[in-house]
């Protein structure tokens, strides 16, 4: 029976998870600065991409500004809250096409609440909840202050959580002590308070690489990847190329190889990335 029981609630789960797929993702949090635009613009874009397929990136903040990144696969759309309605129902539309996803950039305070409650009122039946936060000691409140909200208009809602910027990826509680706790100090974990309303959990090392992203190259991590993996397999190819239009110039071969050290690593951070990011 016991046997009968545990079998019967496997398949009710794996209904229930290919029921709950979707296009749509939010990144909220009330709290500002804890990585809602990593996560959004250049995190999620990333690992959710397919060839042929169209990422919107929605902005929904009354404090936003035109995006200075440069993306040949990434479209991004800003709104003031007051316009969100507009946003929303372009989600809406799109909500059931395959061939696109949604990621919605939700600002901090009252704008989580009024996101939520148009996304509810325009029927989006089950979008991903995204929460990025780091280790500042209030993140556990503001945590559950914004599990609270989605939970006042959707029941059971697929909630991940991001914790960003981690230092360690192989002991991110040593951290965070702020959700695990840390028993030598006498420090009380918090997590199981909010644990079984967390689907998943996944991590964004703390890494430099956005800084020349956002400042130098001005490009987005999709397009500066995807570049990168062309770079990294076929460098052999790439090489002899370079040399070739080097004409002596070492300097330019050298220039050149820089580039492929940057390549190298982008390609080695996202490949981190997919591992963390395999439940979402």
């Amino acid at each position: 029976m016991y046997i009968i029981y545990k079998i019967l609630n496997e398949e009710v789960k794996e209904i229930k998870m290919e029921e709950n797929n979707s296009n749509t993702y939010i990144v909220l949090n009330e709290k500002g600065g804890v990585g809602k635009s990593i996560t959004s613009k250049f995190i999620l874009p990333t690992l959710l991409y397919i060839p042929g397929i169209k990422i919107n990136v929605y902005e929904i903040d009354n404090n936003n500004s035109s995006t200075n990144f440069d993306s040949e696969l990434i479209n991004y759309k800003l709104f003031k809250i007051s316009d969100q309605n507009k946003a929303i129902f372009d989600i809406s539309f799109n909500e059931y096409d395959a061939n696109t996803i949604s990621i919605v950039d939700v600002g901090g305070g009252d704008d989580v609440l009024a996101v939520l409650a148009s996304l509810s009122k325009n029927e989006i039946s089950n979008p991903n909840f995204i929460i990025p936060t780091n280790d500042d000691a209030e993140q556990f409140v503001n945590i559950t202050n914004t599990v609270a909200k989605i939970k006042k208009y959707y029941n059971n809602p697929k909630i991940t959580l991001v914790l960003n910027k981690v230092h360690d990826i192989s002991n991110p509680r040593a951290q965070f002590v702020n959700l695990f706790g840390n028993e030598k100090w006498g420090y009380k974990p918090n997590f199981q308070i909010i644990e079984s309303d967390i689907h998943s959990m996944c991590m964004i090392p703390d890494s430099p690489l956005f800084v020349a992203l956002k400042n130098q190259y001005k490009i987005t991590l999709l397009d500066m990847y995807l570049h990168a993996k062309d770079l990294t397999d076929n460098a052999t190819e790439y090489r002899k190329r370079w040399k070739v239009a080097a004409k002596g110039n070492k300097q330019y071969y050298f220039d050149k190889l820089d580039t492929m050290n940057f390549a190298d690593d982008i390609v080695a951070f996202v490949n981190i990335l997919k591992k963390s990011f395999s439940d979402l």
